[in-house]
C-alpha cells in the first residue's frame, strides 16, 4: 500500500470538499428535487430527495443522518432561492468530515 502524499491529499480534499458538493447539489437540488417537489410538495420532496441523496452514498449506518442533511439541503435550496446555498453547506459539511479524521491522527 503507498502511503498518502500531500499531492494525494490535496486531490482528494478538492474532489470532497469541492467537486462532490457542486456535482451533487446541481443533480439532487438543482435537477431531481424541483421535479419531485412539483410533484408532491416541499416536504415529501425534501425527504424523498434527502433519502435519495444518503441512498448513492451506499452506507447504511449513515442512511438516517444523511437523509435528514439532504432534506434540510432541499429545505436550503427552497427557502434560499440559489444553488449556492447548498452548495457551500454541503461544502462545509464536507469540509469537516475530511479534516476532522486528519487533525485527530495529527494530534
Amino acid at each position: 500500500m503507498k502511503s498518502v502524499t500531500g499531492p494525494d491529499l490535496l486531490v482528494a480534499g478538492l474532489v470532497i470538499i469541492v467537486a462532490a458538493p457542486v456535482c451533487e447539489e446541481i443533480f439532487f437540488r438543482g435537477f431531481l428535487y424541483p421535479a419531485m417537489r412539483r410533484k408532491m410538495g416541499v416536504w415529501a420532496a425534501s425527504l424523498l430527495n434527502g433519502f435519495l441523496f444518503a441512498v448513492v452514498h451506499f452506507s447504511l449506518f449513515g442512511l438516517l443522518g444523511r437523509t435528514l442533511v439532504g432534506a434540510l439541503l432541499c429545505l436550503l435550496y427552497e427557502y434560499a432561492g440559489n444553488l449556492w446555498s447548498p452548495v457551500a453547506a454541503h461544502g462545509i459539511n464536507n469540509f469537516v468530515a475530511f479534516f476532522l479524521p486528519l487533525a485527530a491522527m495529527w494530534t
